[in-house]
């Protein structure tokens, strides 16, 4: 994968997901009353939206870094893929949570958002396990041609 093409990809989909999830949490705090939710739903809504919004600043971040760690030696890169890998680790259990809320019962336009939020979720994630696939667990010379042909452009 192209160092371009993907930070793109993960600066688009961060984007997406940290706005549907300040929608999701201002909404489910602020239309409480006409969703019916309860407590529970509520507390439960919110610390998965806080936790989206902390790891879509997270990889915000990383994708805006990307474009100066590749021009970095083979060792820094690597350890860059591995933490993104770790992140990766940390947020799946999330997108599984987050898929749970689907099974709820909440109004219509709540499961639209947490559909729409989960499917960007989803592709954030494929991203991020191609681009982390390529650089370490691909064979030494593929990579180091892929990162070559990423560093003159």
């Amino acid at each position: 994968m192209d160092i371009k093409e993907f930070r793109d990809g993960v600066l688009s989909l961060s984007c997406v997901i940290l706005i549907l999830s300040l929608g999701i949490l201002m909404g489910s705090y602020f239309a409480r009353p006409y969703l019916s939710l309860d407590q529970f739903e509520i507390n439960f809504i919110g610390v998965l939206s806080i936790c989206n919004i902390v790891f879509s600043l997270f990889y915000i971040w990383k994708a805006q870094r990307s474009k100066f760690v590749i021009r970095l030696e083979m060792e820094y890169i690597i350890r860059y893929a591995q933490i993104l890998s770790v992140s990766i680790l940390i947020y799946i259990p999330h997108t599984f949570f987050l898929g749970f809320l689907l099974f709820r019962f909440i109004a219509l336009i709540e499961k639209v958002l947490i559909f729409a939020l989960l499917l960007f979720e989803i592709l954030l994630l494929y991203t991020i396990i191609d681009f982390v696939y390529n650089i370490i667990w691909v064979d030494e010379d593929k990579r180091k041609a892929n990162i070559e042909k990423n560093r003159r452009k």
